[in-house]
């Protein structure tokens, strides 16, 4: 099914994340922050068929480098230069995809083909400690969107969200095991 356009609303709830439609509430996808191993895995919100099975994983080490597993695809998120924020990886149809920041300090950030045109956007919820932003798609199927979610958010613990990266560390929220 493609998506026309469509936001996505990213929630902190206690151990996970909540990834919610803004325009109807309904839920896309439950982030899950295993206590052993630096990983985060998704599933679908709306699939009762199976909730506790991850659609991805994302594996986080040493490196800027962070293996993907979507849809039973591996799909590396590489460092673009070790001084910049910009992280690409393979889209679902092939195309080199990258997350380049939108601004220098607000934490907003564009996921862009090689022609430059814009395939999503992230856009940061400056001074909250539930909400971590918003995700903006135009045109996407529902494996693209798994792939642009899975990616933004990995991407985001890697430069920016000091949260998500404590969650993905140790495995519980900000609070406490």
């Amino acid at each position: 099914m493609t998506h026309p356009t469509q936001i996505a609303r990213v929630h902190y709830k206690g151990r996970v994340l909540s990834i919610f439609d803004a325009a109807d509430q309904t839920p896309l996808y439950t982030v899950n922050f295993p206590s052993k191993g630096f990983k985060m895995s998704l599933t679908h919100a709306h699939d009762p068929a199976s909730p506790e099975t991850p659609f991805a994983v994302a594996s986080f080490s040493v490196s800027t480098r962070v293996e993907l597993i979507i849809n039973n695809r591996l799909v590396p998120l590489c460092h673009e230069k070790i001084f910049n924020r910009t992280y690409y990886f393979k889209g679902v149809q092939g195309e080199t995809l990258s997350w380049k920041a939108e601004d220098l300090l607000g934490g907003n950030f564009k996921l862009v083909r090689v022609d430059g045109s814009v395939v999503a956007k992230f856009k940061n919820k400056l001074f909250s400690a539930r909400e971590l932003g918003d995700f903006e798609f135009w045109g996407v199927t529902d494996e693209e969107r798994d792939n642009i979610v899975t990616s933004g958010l990995a991407m985001l613990a890697m430069v920016q969200s000091g949260w998500l990266g404590t969650m993905i560390l140790t495995g519980h929220d900000i609070d406490g095991p």
